[in-house]
């Protein structure tokens, strides 16, 4: 990864879901983790999201930023509460329960 990339942008269908998330390098761990993480977007939210995805070896002030201490991390910023998960093992369930 050369550059802050935008790996999929959906305009917004109702409340939209908005991820940031944190790898290291171009890596086959970070290719795992960012294939995994599009996937389960698409069963989840079907389009109705963001991701954006941040190589901390080449922002690491983004990183330092969002107060990222590990990597893979990923941030859920819309809708709120804002939730972190550190660690390959993501799941999409986590971020889709409503805390009520």
């Amino acid at each position: 990864m050369n550059r802050e990339t935008d790996f999929q942008h959906c305009p917004p269908l109702g409340q939209q879901h908005v991820f940031t998330l944190y790898v290291a390098g171009h890596t086959v761990r970070s290719l795992w983790t960012i294939a995994l993480v599009q996937r389960q977007c698409e069963e989840h939210f079907s389009g109705n999201y963001e991701l954006r995805v941040v190589d901390v070896f080449q922002y690491p002030q983004a990183a330092e930023g969002a107060d990222v201490i590990a990597t893979p991390t990923l941030i859920k910023h819309q809708p709120m509460p804002m939730i972190r998960t550190i660690g390959s093992a993501i799941d999409m369930e986590h971020f889709t329960t409503n805390p009520t």
